[in-house]
């Protein structure tokens, strides 16, 4: 809550507390139905009327504290300040975290045979697509390793340019494969 530049001159600090005591015994529950109205939640409608009684406590003119329409409007203001507040941090505060259902994936390969096997049945599952041993070589090693083009030309001797066309055309063929149904 940005504070204002500077507070208001009060006669006494035991008369002002009496004021604001009076005003809270007079409206708070009026003022917490208010509010309560726009949060639709009791947490958040109690902690506005708490940074009201507050605001009024340390800057609201003597004459104005018992003014409904004024703490009505301060109120709202505070709801708009605390909705915009959680826009921006939208965080919902949990218990437990939600239960993480991962995909299922095929087992790591640990061994240059069981990587090789690997290779192989992702390859047997596109049974269509018509790709030389070196162009598979490069769409692995970008696919299962994340290689860059210019990695996979320095690995494989094949020039960046040709291994992204080979990147480009697997991907075309792969999505095709996918998009007939695999005929």
């Amino acid at each position: 809550m940005p504070a204002p530049t500077q507070q208001i001159p009060k006669a006494s600090f035991e008369e002002r507390v009496e004021l604001v005591t009076e005003s809270v015994d007079l409206y708070h529950r009026h003022l917490l139905r208010y509010v309560y109205s726009m949060t639709n939640q009791w947490q958040d409608a109690e902690n506005i009327v708490q940074e009201l009684w507050k605001f009024v406590m340390v800057y609201f003119k003597d004459e104005h504290i018992k003014h409904l329409p004024r703490l009505r409007l301060k109120a709202k203001h505070l709801f708009i300040d605390h909705y915009r507040e959680k826009q921006r941090k939208p965080a919902i505060p949990t218990d437990q975290l939600p239960e993480h259902h991962s995909l299922r994936t095929a087992p790591e390969a640990f061994t240059d045979a069981e990587e090789s096997n690997l290779k192989e049945v992702f390859f047997e599952q596109y049974p269509g697509i018509e790709l030389s041993e070196a162009q598979k070589e490069v769409i692995w090693q970008h696919g299962r390793y994340g290689y860059t083009h210019k990695q996979i030309a320095k690995r494989t001797g094949v020039p960046a340019s040709t291994v992204g066309d080979w990147i480009k055309l697997a991907r075309k063929r792969i999505a095709e494969h996918i998009n007939i149904g695999g005929k």
